[in-house]
């Protein structure tokens, strides 16, 4: 490689160029060279590659510029999502204190408490760009307006984005306790995986690049003739709040809808799914998806064919295989037995490890609720 391809902005979108970022890794990581690293060496890595925080919005024509602050971002309302769902300021969602954590439970992610003022937060948007956009669906009453479905669609995108663009620093944090902690000095690495890890996360922010330009098209031009949105208005205290942007694996007949795991897939279509509760108190399901993506289109029109309540089922059942940004009510998760808890964390963490259920499987029970459909 050439001093000045060395030179060039890195390909992950780190902002840092090539030879202070990939190139790093990939040094550790050429066939058969390098089969072990001390850890302070592989920290060393982590530190070297952190990615600035930075405003996902920069590049939207927006009145004014992003403000020098990056702030802590709600993915969820703190105020109309998690307080509903909340007891004492606390709900139930899957997260790992630190790697420790993740070995010492074999790798299995539990339910446990989470403080509603981190439990969605990510440094996504600087103060300016965080009000902008998002006043429609937090401070306006929610009517499926097109502004509020492209707010909607943007705040899922905006946290996968970040978790993408940041990768590198959140490993860097689950190794710090590692650092710290362990009585062991090596850590075995197999080249290929890291290999595959890399192509991977390349290909992840290749995919968030290309659906951020059709965003910020839609932004900019009209936003109402290229997002379809399939909504239901849960009537009732509904247990969970969730957004997320993901790629579906398999259909409602449990075939490969697409494999995600090809790297030679040209293109993957992306889904939003945002359940939330509105400023007058109401719940909602969104789902959102660009017009032109067939797969999806089709996807929605078996989907339609289910009973409404077989429909929220599906949708819960997506939300536990397909995002983490899941959080679930006080009340509820207290009001399960030990096997009924169970259920719902093994049905998250088989999903980790690329093994989906179906999504027809009735999992959920909701009494006391009624449902609307409205689709735009």
């Amino acid at each position: 490689m050439s001093g000045r391809d060395r030179n060039k902005p890195c390909h992950c979108g780190s902002g840092q160029k090539y030879k202070k970022c990939h190139l790093l890794i990939e040094q550790h990581v050429n066939t058969g060279q390098v089969k072990k690293l001390e850890i302070y060496e592989l920290q060393k890595i982590f530190d070297e590659t952190l990615h600035k925080e930075i405003c996902v919005a920069k590049d939207l024509d927006t009145p004014r510029n992003c403000t020098d602050k990056i702030i802590n971002a709600h993915s969820l309302t703190k105020s109309l999502s998690l307080e509903r769902i909340a007891e004492k300021g606390h709900v139930y969602g899957f997260k790992n204190k630190d790697l420790f954590s993740f070995f010492k439970s074999d790798g299995f992610i539990k339910l446990r408490k989470l403080g509603i003022r981190t439990a969605s937060t990510f440094k996504g948007f600087c103060s300016y760009h965080d009000d902008y956009l998002f006043s429609s669906i937090e401070k306006d009453d929610f009517v499926l307006s097109v502004e509020q479905i492209l707010a909607l669609f943007y705040r899922s995108f905006a946290l996968e984005y970040y978790k993408k663009n940041n990768a590198l620093e959140n490993a860097r944090k689950t190794f710090q306790p590692l650092l710290k902690n362990t009585h062991k000095n090596k850590l075995d690495l197999r080249p290929e995986i890291i290999v595959a890890n890399l192509k991977r996360a390349n290909l992840d922010l290749e995919d968030n690049l290309k659906i951020r330009k059709k965003i910020v098209d839609c932004f900019n031009g009209d936003a109402g003739n290229s997002i379809k949105t399939y909504a239901i208005n849960v009537i009732g205290e509904f247990p969970f709040v969730c957004t997320g942007l993901f790629a579906l694996y398999k259909d409602l007949s449990n075939n490969i809808l697409q494999n995600i795991y090809d790297y030679h897939l040209p293109e993957i279509e992306y889904l939003s799914l945002n359940i939330f509760y509105a400023k007058d108190g109401s719940c909602w399901i969104v789902i959102n998806w660009f017009e032109n993506d067939n797969l999806i289109n089709k996807f929605i029109d078996e989907f339609k064919k289910f009973s409404i309540v077989e429909q929220v089922n599906i949708v819960t059942n997506m939300m536990l295989q397909y995002t983490e940004n899941i959080y679930f009510s006080h009340d509820y998760i207290e009001g399960l037995d030990a096997s009924e808890k169970f259920k719902i964390e093994k049905l998250f963490n088989k999903s980790l490890r690329g093994e989906f259920s179906s999504l027809t499987e009735m999992n959920f029970k909701f009494e006391n609720l009624s449902f609307k459909v409205k689709e735009l």
